[in-house]
């Protein structure tokens, strides 16, 4: 019976071997699951660490370019508004001009207006002096044509005396 019993013991000490084997093979199988997981997960990890960091030089150098850009912008913002100022200015200085030309041109035209009105006034008078002249001159002319016929008569009588 001893021997029944240990032979029974033996049994149930293989068996509960046979079993703890059999949760040592399973845990060892479930282990190595895990750690090869593990290691995959690692891996992933450290990927996503080196992309992170990829990500964030990239990000420190785009907003570098954005600053420089932000820069250039402004200056060219600055450059654009002191042209648009002088610009503006210079259109505000020629538009004086242009008042004043023109304000010159009615003046000029006034004037040649009424520079004409006096050549046409003058060259009237003058064309009438000239009639009047041609007149008088036809005048003295014709005098002198009687005073000389009878200054010839008077010649022409003086050697009958």
């Amino acid at each position: 019976k001893q021997w029944y019993q240990r032979r029974v013991a033996i049994t149930a000490g293989e068996r509960c071997n046979n079993e703890l084997t059999e949760k040592e093979k399973s845990n060892l199988d479930y282990f190595q699951k895990i750690s090869a997981k593990n290691a995959d997960l690692q891996l992933e990890v450290n990927s996503s660490k080196m992309e992170c960091e990829g990500m964030r030089r990239q990000t420190e150098s785009l907003s570098s370019e954005r600053g420089d850009f932000k820069k250039k912008y402004l200056e060219i913002k600055q450059k654009h508004s002191a042209h648009v100022d002088e610009s503006t200015l210079l259109i505000s200085q020629l538009k004086a001009k242009i008042d004043e030309l023109e304000v010159s041109k009615s003046h000029l035209e006034n004037e040649l207006e009424d520079l004409k009105n006096d050549a046409a006034v003058l060259k009237r008078k003058h064309q009438s002096d000239n009639k009047d002249l041609i007149r008088q001159i036809e005048q003295f002319r014709k005098q002198f044509e009687k005073k000389e016929k009878s200054t010839n008569c008077d010649s022409a009588l003086i050697p009958l005396l």
